[in-house]
């Protein structure tokens, strides 16, 4: 999906249900631009869409 130019986040299905505020911060940051780095840790993953050379 990464390399078609499609971004890719994923939460755990615990995090959402329990700590959903925390997930749409996230996801506003994310469609802000505050986050546009590679983001891989033990709760959240994120890999922005790879830019055409």
């Amino acid at each position: 999906m990464n390399a078609n130019g499609w971004s890719v986040v994923r939460f755990w299905n615990a995090d959402v249900l329990r700590e959903r505020e925390a997930v749409l911060d996230t996801l506003i940051a994310i469609l802000d631009g505050r986050i546009n780095q590679v983001v891989l840790s033990c709760d959240l993953t994120y890999l922005p869409a790879e830019r055409p050379a």
